[in-house]
């Protein structure tokens, strides 16, 4: 499976969905990027460390957050480990690393791509392949390492291929599969994706199932639960028609826990972004996420802009918050979800950290936003100390940590270099 999930599937979901050439980036003459002014600010060096450096049987290639129990942190990895299927793992502040399960790639599952979530000190999450029928699984590991699979994804009307978290609602797991539900929606895998429950006993419920229509397609984020309400985004589908395949630009949406949903917004790709990859967060009774390309002008090699952060009421009014430019000063193409610290919000970006040449526009960046539309680049990315971040971050204290794809100690026969890391940083 990719070990960059989100991110190939934004730009590329055809290799899954044969035909639907929804993310042919179209090639373009560069542009150099235009930054606004007073929005370069790379902290110091000290502010940022490498916690840890991933190698094969430790795990590799992380590309979920990670999770705050107790002050120990816990993650999974897409690749590596025993069986080189992924891992899930556990890190002590002070870099210590424990592997507590290695994905044997049959049964129990392969390639999680998603964070866990902490039920009563058992941990859950998903696998986006493998499992009974090869198409996902919902897992449950307690800290000490025993793994059970709760659930098995047919790829059918139940869905198939979790690649978001779980969150857990008065007890009840809720989440997304990107692909399976509605069979009508086809490609080479079947299916639009949905949104389901399930009970820690692994009783599986469809809420929903999307139809590749106005209610959206292929939700690769997971939910955010606001008084009962859960809310989400797709990273396709909608009302508005901005790809040659005639597929929606994404959706912002609400679904309740009976399975009533309703989409709230509809991206156009120009100038309020496209691709939604990121789930919400809630700031002050609005919500807020990223999308992945859209807003304006181009993005290194492609003619879709590189993404934007946006705020969008519970009644459906959208708002562009910041417009990325994929430049040194900036960065582009935001996948992780957003936290909010002391009233200003923190991501990752894919690409930035130096100018865009030869089709690539740097390893990624961390960066600050206000809910006003400041931005500021927080630290940029070297590739030997990360490279290519596709998670959110983790607000431990006042100290945020992170995962990059790439980057760190160097992986025998992978062309990208490095294994992946953690890290943390403080302002």
């Amino acid at each position: 499976m990719s070990i960059v999930a989100r991110h190939a599937l934004t730009i590329g979901i055809a290799v899954f969905i044969s035909g639907c050439g929804a993310f042919q980036q179209a090639q373009s003459e560069m542009q150099p990027p235009t930054a606004p002014l007073g929005a370069h600010r790379v902290l110091p060096a000290s502010s940022y460390r490498v916690l840890y450096k991933f190698r094969r049987n430790r795990g590799t290639h992380p590309q979920a957050p990670l999770i705050d129990v107790g002050g120990t942190l816990y993650g999974t990895t897409d690749n590596g480990g025993d069986f080189r299927f992924g891992t899930v793992y556990a890190i002590g502040p002070s870099g210590a690393q424990t592997v507590l399960h290695s994905f044997s790639g049959g049964s129990d599952g392969l390639g999680p791509q998603a964070g866990l979530v902490d039920v009563d000190g058992t941990l859950y999450g998903t696998t986006d392949a493998g499992g009974a029928y090869n198409a996902g699984t919902v897992f449950s590991i307690t800290p000490s390492g025993s793994e059970a699979v709760l659930y098995s994804f047919t790829g059918g009307a139940d869905g198939g291929f979790p690649r978001a978290p779980l969150i857990v609602v008065n007890g009840t797991l809720y989440g997304t599969t990107t692909f399976g539900g509605d069979l009508k929606c086809k490609g080479s895998q079947p299916g639009c994706g949905t949104v389901f429950s399930i009970g820690t006993s692994g009783s599986e419920q469809v809420l929903h199932r999307f139809t590749k229509g106005s209610d959206g397609a292929f939700p690769v984020a997971g939910l955010l639960n606001v008084n009962g309400t859960l809310f989400g985004t797709t990273l396709l589908g909608g009302t508005e028609r901005c790809y040659s395949s005639n597929l929606g630009c994404g959706t912002v949406y609400s679904i309740s826990t009976s399975g009533n949903e309703k989409v709230l917004y509809s991206f156009k790709n120009s100038p309020d972004g496209s691709q939604p990859s990121s789930g919400l967060i809630e700031v002050k009774g609005k919500l807020y996420g990223t999308t992945f390309a859209g807003g304006s002008g181009g993005c290194g090699n492609s003619k879709y802009g590189c993404g934007v952060v946006y705020s969008v009421t519970k009644s459906g009014a959208e708002q562009v918050v910041y417009r990325f430019a994929a430049g040194a000063y900036d960065g582009g193409e935001p996948t992780g979800d957003l936290v909010a610290l002391n009233g200003t919000l923190y991501g990752t970006a894919w690409d930035g950290g130096q100018a865009c040449g030869s089709g690539s526009c740097g390893p990624g960046v961390i960066y600050s936003v206000s809910t006003t539309g400041s931005e500021k680049m927080l630290y940029a990315f070297s590739r030997s100390d990360g490279e290519k971040p596709d998670a959110g971050l983790t607000n431990v204290n006042g100290v945020l940590f992170g995962t990059t794809v790439f980057g760190g100690t160097g992986c025998p026969r992978d062309n990208n270099g490095g294994c992946g890391v953690i890290f943390t940083l403080s302002e």
